[in-house]
């Protein structure tokens, strides 16, 4: 206990006694403080008509839904780091381009079409497909392919919103920044190629499979706060259970199945969204057929900072631990 008068002086010094305080700092391990949560497609495409129906390019720069996780008290976040977001491009119509420091990408779903350009570069936007956007470079959308197109976008903004380092530009400020930018050689990876990658990559013991998308400069991964894997499920097979000090956003790609992420079962189809909050228990199982997932996370940014660690079940269907591993350098 601190008496009155010691605890004015704290105030007065602005100081604050630690063992009074007892929190995330002084815990043992992770206490994730967010939800898991998920959002149907099928709602996610009924808004994006609506909005594509009456909100008009006039309205809104970009007509973007932003799934924002209850558990973050509205702020524009999906997971900590990563907010995701419904983008709708009716047909005929042209995204202007800005640039950003945040870092972004495309999941495209079946509803694809049109075309997301990248530094002058024209990415096609092909149903699976991965498209990025690195932080300031120059970027926007145009859709001349007859019908309305939706895609996810993934950004970093709870991130570097948290850092204050938020600059957003028109282009009418086409000014060089120095030392920001970000080299890479490949912006889009097309699902077909990865598709093929994954399928022939040795299955792990519980039968899934994983592959990373990586920037082919370095063999690291596609973004330095953004890491990006592809996930084959086999059906009716429990994954084995894992838990990370990073934070996933997971894109349903095609199947159906369930997710175990904590005490929440989420039943997901083709393009769901659901996330899984750091150091938090997940297991998955695909329903009568093979599952293909994407999952975007933080991984990389924890590893660089040292900070990545995951535990792994002995036994999918229950959470002993068998294995512990600590990501290092």
């Amino acid at each position: 206990m601190v008496d009155g008068l010691l605890e004015e002086r704290f105030k007065e010094a602005s100081v604050l006694p630690l063992w009074l305080h007892v929190g995330p700092a002084s815990a043992h391990e992770p206490r994730p403080t967010e939800k898991p949560c998920m959002w149907s497609w099928p709602e996610l495409k009924r808004l994006g008509n609506t909005i594509g129906d009456e909100i008009s390019g006039a309205d809104a720069e970009r007509r973007v839904l932003v799934l924002a996780n209850p558990g973050f008290g509205g702020r524009l976040a999906t997971t900590g780091t990563l907010n995701a977001a419904l983008q709708v491009l009716n047909a005929g119509e042209t995204a202007a381009p800005h640039r950003h420091s945040m870092a972004a990408l495309r999941l495209i779903t079946d509803e694809d079409g049109g075309v997301t350009t990248v530094d002058d570069v024209n990415c096609p936007m092909v149903a699976g497909d991965l498209i990025l956007t690195p932080a300031w470079s120059w970027h926007g959308h145009f859709n001349n392919d007859g019908r309305r197109a939706m895609w996810i976008d993934v950004l970093d903004v709870p991130l570097v919103a948290s850092w204050n380092a938020v600059f957003i530009e028109q282009p009418s400020e086409r000014n060089p920044v120095p030392g920001a930018g970000f080299n890479t050689r490949k912006l889009r990876y097309s699902w077909a190629d990865t598709q093929r990658q994954l399928d022939a990559t040795p299955a792990n013991k519980d039968g899934s499979r994983e592959i990373r998308y990586i920037n082919l400069e370095d063999g690291g991964p596609v973004m330095p706060t953004i890491d990006v894997y592809a996930n084959r499920l086999p059906a009716d097979r429990a994954t084995e259970g894992v838990r990370s000090t990073a934070s996933t956003l997971v894109y349903v790609l095609s199947g159906s199945g369930t997710s175990t992420v904590g005490d929440k079962e989420f039943s997901w189809s083709k393009n769901d969204v659901f996330t899984i909050p750091n150091w938090t228990w997940v297991s998955h199982v695909a329903r009568d057929q093979d599952a293909y997932l994407i999952k975007v996370t933080n991984g990389a940014m924890l590893k660089t900072l040292g900070l990545l660690r995951s535990e792994h079940s002995g036994d999918a269907k229950n959470d002993q631990i068998t294995t512990i591993k600590s990501e290092r350098h």
